[in-house]
Formats: structure tokens, sequence, C-alpha cells
């Protein structure tokens, strides 16, 4: 496969994990369209699973926000540039879309901008370190990059849902669709422990 020069490598490592979706496709298509300086430096992304992971690692905790969580909770991961190793991304293919429901995964703008929040986050942090250092909590700016890079590719790729996704949006932050919510995770719940 021909890449472009200066472009992130993708990669995909699963353990025992078929993604319901084509998580390479709707990772490179996020990618491609974030202008080039900021992936300066970046020089691949990991697509992976949980389980993927070491017993050892899943174990181990992260502090973030001034606490701490376990890595089995973790969406993705920024590592940064150390001595001749690279900077890389690696997000967690089972996590982004454990509780989504399945009509999710058939429509292009909800898999992608669910894809993006992660990706875009951790891509938030190689900016952060890379090209615009802040003295601000890492996770804040992270965050921030996240809704400007989301924000860019929804207004690039999807201008014509803008006024249908502002309705959305605020749907989302309605109590209503709170509660509609906590069902449906109830209920996921629920058929993931019968299955067990």
């Amino acid at each position: 496969m021909n890449k472009p020069e200066n472009s992130v490598e993708i990669l995909e490592s699963y353990n025992n994990y078929e993604p319901p979706i084509d998580a390479m496709a709707v990772t490179r298509k996020l990618i491609d369209n974030i202008p080039q300086k900021y992936l300066s430096g970046l020089r691949r992304i990991v697509i992976t699973n949980s389980s993927a992971l070491p017993r050892r690692e899943l174990h181990k905790k992260v502090t973030a926000r001034k606490r701490k969580y376990s890595v089995s909770e973790v969406r993705g991961f920024y590592y940064h540039q150390t001595g001749g190793s690279p900077a890389w991304i690696e997000i967690f293919v089972d996590k982004i879309i454990e509780y989504r429901v399945s009509f999710f995964r058939k429509l292009p703008p909800l898999r992608e901008i669910a894809f993006s929040k992660v990706l875009y986050h951790e891509l938030g942090h190689h900016i952060h370190k890379v090209l615009a250092p802040e003295y601000r909590e890492q996770e804040d700016v992270a965050d921030e990059w996240q809704e400007k890079l989301t924000s860019f590719y929804v207004q690039k790729k999807y201008w014509y849902l803008l006024p249908l996704l502002r309705l959305a949006v605020w749907f989302n932050q309605t109590k209503l669709y709170k509660q509609y919510e906590a069902k449906i995770l109830e209920d996921i719940r629920r058929r993931y422990n019968d299955r067990g």
C-alpha cells in the first residue's frame, strides 16, 4: 500500500476478537481528514482490544485529573516519543463500542464521532506535547483538542447534518435521554450477565 509522505501508519492487532465494524477504515477516514501539521511526529496508531494487553498491564493504574483508573477502563493511550521510539497511539475498539446500540454500527456519522472522541483525545495529547505545550491539566487540554478536531471533522465531512446534530446534542443533554440511556445500559448489562 502506498502511503503519502508523513502519513500515520495504522495497524490492527486483536487477541481473539473480531470488531463488529471496520475499525481500520473508520480510523483512516478520521486521520486523513486532519491537517497534516497536527500529525507531525506521530508514527502509528494501533487499533486493538483490551484483552490483547498482558494481564499484568490490565491491573495497572493510570492517573488522570487527580484520580486513579484501572487500565481495563481506558479506551486509548498516547505514548510520547522516547529516545529512538516515535510517538504512537493505542485505541481499544472493544471499549469504544461496548455499550453502543446496534444502530450505531450502521450509521457512519455516529460510528465516526464515537471513534473521534477517543482518537482525537489521544491526538490532543500529542498536539499538547509536541506542537502546542500548555501548563494546564493535560486531560483538559486533550479534551479541548478533541472537541476542536471533532468539530472540524464534522463540519468538513457531514456539514449537511449539522442542524440535526445540534438537535441530537440538545436531546442528549435532556433528562428524558438520560433515563433512556440508563435503561439501554441496564438492558445491555443484563444481557451480558445472562450470557456469562
